[in-house]
């Protein structure tokens, strides 16, 4: 992933609203406005809950699926999910301008269809920083939606925001009284990772169950996100849980795989990383001893024409076993396509371990299961090699690369995540009420699943 330079990096366009998209009975898909920014004054009837049928006399699902061609993504339904998202709101530093100035929207209003015109928005104030999760090696994620959760935040919840940024104060001020005195006003429906964690208990057909929302990985203290999950969890009713990982852009991968062990009485093991076996790799495994464990395999490689080194975690497998089962009911994993990287790991895990069924928006994760390391940092890293060919870029642009790739354990051992993800159990689409009702049929659904285990 390249960010772009100056002067595009401080730039972030946005319409104030979102699209969604569920699908009817036929499988056909629309695109309802979902969140509309508070004060935004659209005019007429332009509300939440209308159905957008063209975008600049555009058929809506031709104008994704056309737009997702010019997407990235690891397969065709991340490059559909992330146009859909670019389409009301783009970090400039991650990808190109709108090609407009406005946008002609047709949609159903309460008198038919009309037609609405909407300038673009544009802010040059930076986003709000958050500390980097773990360290570079052990680090896995798409920048881009750390981003865009955060502007959706910003124009949707601006309250949450204000809430979460109190929070977090008071936790790096090791103030856990204080801390706690604020949760306790809310009836300790927030975390102590409110960027990261959220949970609440949700009533189903088939029963009352937990439900965990897991945003992100992105956290610098692991050990502290580890004890909040395990203080949620052992919080939450034990008839059954929910954990959500839907658009999870990942973060520190130990994060997620140390909480696996939270939900099986199985042994974890952690998914092994290795590199390419090049002249590269091996000379950056001579280069500190963050690298030791792949550097005898990499010298080897080189020699012998091995592809890819020999796999080590980046999780120790102490700490991925260090609690155990904590959780004894039944457990569902629900995800989409925007589910990457340490996400990606979590979920690979979870499978490999037969934690529980999972449930899919989409048919594929978003298959980018590998740890990624910062193009700075390896400038950094080489800046008293001699004849380096890494430079640093000019106007703060920077660059991410997939350095690590991991496999699986179990029975898929060895196949890569990265380019595959995870295979789910259960498709689903979503409807209509789950659009405007908090993914109420979702939820249903997930508890049938935690029933009857189909």
């Amino acid at each position: 992933m390249v960010d772009l330079p100056e002067p595009w990096s401080r730039f972030t366009a946005f319409l104030p609203f979102q699209l969604h998209e569920y699908f009817d009975g036929a499988g056909a898909p629309h695109y309802l406005v979902g969140e509309v920014s508070p004060g935004a004054d659209l005019g007429g009837d332009f509300v939440s809950g209308v159905e957008v049928t063209h975008w600049n006399g555009e058929p809506m699902a031709h104008k994704v699926k056309r737009l997702g061609r010019m997407t990235a993504g690891s397969n065709h339904q991340a490059r559909c999910r992330r146009a859909l998202e670019s389409l009301t709101q783009r970090i400039l530093k991650y990808g190109l301008p709108p090609d407009e100035d406005f946008v002609f929207l047709s949609y159903l209003g309460k008198r038919g269809p009309t037609d609405i015109k909407l300038p673009w928005l544009v802010r040059e104030a930076p986003l709000p920083g958050q500390s980097a999760a773990s360290s570079a090696t052990t680090t896995g994620l798409n920048e881009h939606s750390i981003q865009l959760q955060r502007l959706r935040k910003e124009l949707f919840c601006p309250d949450r925001v204000l809430q979460e940024q109190k929070i977090s104060e008071l936790r790096e001020q090791n103030s856990p009284s204080a801390t706690w005195s604020l949760l306790e006003r809310t009836l300790q429906t927030d975390s102590l990772y409110p960027e990261s964690l959220s949970f609440r208990v949700v009533e189903t057909p088939s029963g009352t169950f937990g439900y965990l929302h897991i945003a992100n990985f992105m956290v610098s203290d692991v050990d502290g996100f580890v004890r909040e999950v395990e203080r949620i969890v052992r919080m939450l009713p034990q008839t059954g849980l929910i954990i959500d990982v839907r658009g999870n852009p990942g973060g520190a991968i130990p994060a997620g795989e140390r909480i696996l062990q939270f939900f099986t009485s199985a042994r974890i093991e952690p998914e092994p990383v290795s590199l390419r076996c090049t002249d590269f790799t091996r000379k950056l495994s001579e280069s500190g001893e963050g690298w030791a464990p792949w550097r005898p395999s990499l010298r080897l490689g080189v020699v012998t024409g091995e592809l890819f080194s020999q796999g080590f975690p980046l999780t120790p497998v102490e700490q991925a076993n260090s609690t155990g089962q904590i959780y004894k009911g039944p457990v569902v994993l629900v995800c989409d396509a925007l589910s990457y990287s340490a996400t990606d790991f979590f979920i690979a895990g979870f499978k490999d371990h037969n934690i529980g069924k999972l449930i899919g928006v989409d048919s594929q994760t978003g298959a980018g299961g590998a740890s990624m390391y910062w193009h700075q940092k390896l400038v950094s890293d080489w800046h008293d090699v001699p004849g380096s060919p890494l430079k640093p870029l000019a106007r703060g642009a920077a660059m991410r690369v997939a350095l690590l790739r991991s496999t699986r354990v179990g029975v898929k051992r060895g196949l890569p995540v990265e380019g595959l993800g995870a295979e789910i159990d259960i498709r689903y689409r979503y409807t209509r009420d789950d659009v405007l009702h908090g993914n109420v049929d979702l939820m249903n659904r997930a508890g049938q699943v935690l029933v009857s285990g189909a």
